[in-house]
């Protein structure tokens, strides 16, 4: 959120604010999924949720400061 309370955009959606956890977690294990499944084995090469928001946010920090 920005100090006036207004979220911060995000490409990720056509409305402001950003894809919560829950929708981040499935983005990247569909990205993994096999056959049209998701599996366990993906779950946890991701590292779990925490693990997919680590990821997450690594790759978009590097995306803002390779922009800046």
């Amino acid at each position: 959120m920005r100090r006036d309370g207004r979220p911060y955009p995000c490409r990720h959606q056509q409305r402001a604010g950003c894809p919560g956890a829950p929708r981040i977690h499935l983005d990247l294990l569909w990205q993994r999924q096999g056959g049209g499944a998701l599996t366990h084995q993906a779950y946890e090469q991701l590292g779990g949720v925490p693990g997919a928001l680590g990821a997450y946010a690594d790759r978009v920090w590097a995306e803002q400061v390779a922009t800046s």
